[in-house]
């Protein structure tokens, strides 16, 4: 009988320990919330929808969008912050979100207080110009700014947005001198191009097709699939100009557990590279790329280091 007992002691510990492992490995059996920082019907909507219902496929349960409008995203990354790590809550941010707004106002979270699952799209910041100017290409560019400084302007779609960094980061870089145009968006930063008041704007490579300009130079080691006549600046012989590409990617709130984050990272893998998805990006103009949690990580913290960096020497911030 003492025998008998200590077995079934034995086999109840045993299956009190292996509780916990089970639920945990059951991850996920209920539908996740995907926090998207804007509005329904925008580029960054579009694409965090159609990233969640391929993520569903992958994970086996509803994956329900859900717009958290304002504060430039911010509303959005504070609901984030306030939610449990258990994998049921995640967001999907365009980067400006993450490292620029930290750098541009005091938030109720710290910008490191969250874990990124993964990168999912990436797209190098391009430099383009219209074609009615006395320049085809960067080094045409580069001396006559040299030998005229201040007599040109680089427009941006919002003052310490990633198009501003980016030129600040460009121009700063190569000790050339020019002003700085703020527009309210993308689409009136290329008009301004376009009218002529400004000379310059960055954004990712589809940007030249949709206006007709040219491309000088993309803020990356490899030329684009997207603009495969467009040279890095490193190409040029300009290696002191930083890397510098638009993302978008998962996150999660601080202190996810492992397992869960595997599987997150494992599914998002296999959504971005797939056929469907990257069949979907090319079409919207955007490159797909997958990084893994560890390596996201490291490239947020330089990101966020780059713009605390630009934004402090161009006076954005103190």
């Amino acid at each position: 009988m003492k025998h008998l007992t200590a077995f079934f002691c034995a086999a109840l510990a045993l299956f009190m320990l292996a509780s916990p492992q089970k639920a945990t490995a059951a991850y996920p059996d209920r539908t996740i919330t995907m926090i998207v920082a804007f509005g329904a019907g925008g580029s960054a909507d579009a694409m965090a929808r159609t990233f969640s219902e391929l993520l569903s496929r992958e994970l086996g349960v509803t994956i329900i969008v859900k717009n958290v409008v304002g504060g430039a995203g911010t509303l959005g990354q504070a609901e984030l912050y306030k939610a449990a790590p258990d994998g049921y809550t995640l967001a999907y941010h365009p980067m400006g979100v993450v490292v620029s707004q930290p750098n541009l106002r005091k938030l109720p979270y710290a910008w490191d207080a969250f874990t990124p699952v993964a990168m999912i799209t990436q797209n190098p910041q391009t430099l383009v110009t219209p074609k009615n100017l006395p320049w085809k290409n960067f080094k045409e560019v580069y001396e006559i700014l040299k030998a005229n400084p201040d007599k040109y302007m680089f427009a941006s779609s919002s003052p310490g947005g990633v198009a501003h960094v980016a030129q600040e980061a460009i121009f700063r870089s190569l000790g050339l001198k020019v002003g700085h145009l703020p527009t309210k968006d993308g689409a009136s930063a290329a008009q301004a191009l376009v009218s002529g008041t400004a000379q310059f704007f960055c954004d990712p490579p589809i940007l030249i097709k949709q206006f007709d300009l040219i491309g000088l130079a993309i803020m990356a080691d490899e030329r684009s699939p997207a603009c495969p006549d467009v040279p890095t600046f490193k190409e040029l012989g300009f290696p002191q100009v930083p890397n510098l590409s638009l993302w978008q990617g998962v996150f999660a709130p601080k202190g996810l557990p492992a397992d869960i984050l595997a599987r997150l990272e494992e599914a998002s893998r296999k959504v971005v590279e797939s056929k469907e998805f990257q069949d979907i990006c090319a079409k919207a103009g955007m490159q797909s790329r997958y990084m893994n949690s560890a390596d996201f990580d490291k490239q947020v913290r330089a990101d966020y280091a780059l713009f605390d960096k630009i934004l402090r020497d161009s006076g954005f911030k103190n």
